[in-house]
């Protein structure tokens, strides 16, 4: 959940601790209310991959607000998708997406990756349960029935925005690491060697 606020996490975090996993996610996903949808999709639309996106993504929102789960979660899906997409020429939930970056905690390894992994899950029988997961293919392909929910819809916003983090850097070609230490030309190693040697001399002289 990106740019909580301290208080909202550290409360998440204690619930969690005490082993009250459901009441962690449901603080989590009361915080994403309008001022916090607002304020996201401000910074969503300053992608360009996804700002030809954002009138739609703002009918999801007021879906959201007022409490139409149904509407709102395959909107989100679709967003996040296509959005990815347009960045890689590959879906968000396609095998081969590359979705890390090298500084970045949503897109590290251990983040996006494998919260494309548990939504991209294979749901190929009809169930009609409530769900706390937004597995993608279960709810498109209309196999998840029970999708419409808070908790559902909260976590498809939540993973839009913390790819909205890796889509950044992917704009500005910044998704992996700088090499920081150049490989030195040869008239740049040639005059290290002479500048060892001859240090190695005076050092000898001085003996």
């Amino acid at each position: 959940y990106d740019s909580l606020d301290v208080p909202v996490a550290t409360r998440a975090l204690e619930l969690a601790d005490a082993g009250d996993l459901p009441g962690a996610e449901q603080v989590l996903a009361d915080s994403i209310d309008e001022k916090h949808l607002n304020f996201q999709l401000l910074r969503l639309g300053s992608i360009r991959a996804f700002s030809p996106r954002l009138r739609l993504a703002k009918l999801a929102a007021t879906d959201y607000i007022e409490g139409r789960y149904h509407a709102s979660v395959p909107i989100v899906l679709m967003l996040l998708d296509g959005f990815v997409n347009d960045l890689g020429n590959l879906g968000f939930f396609a095998e081969k997406t590359d979705l890390e970056a090298w500084d970045s905690i949503a897109a590290h390894i251990t983040g996006l990756p494998e919260l494309k992994k548990l939504m991209n899950t294979q749901r190929k029988t009809t169930r009609t349960e409530e769900i706390t997961v937004p597995f993608r293919h279960g709810i498109l392909h209309g196999n998840d029935l029970g999708y419409a929910n808070k908790l559902v819809a909260a976590k498809c916003w939540a993973a839009l925005f913390a790819t909205a983090e890796w889509a950044r850097q992917r704009e500005r070609g910044t998704t992996a690491p700088e090499d920081r230490t150049p490989t030195p030309t040869l008239r740049e190693s040639l005059e290290s060697l002479a500048a060892t040697k001859r240090a190695g001399r005076l050092l000898n002289e001085w003996k």
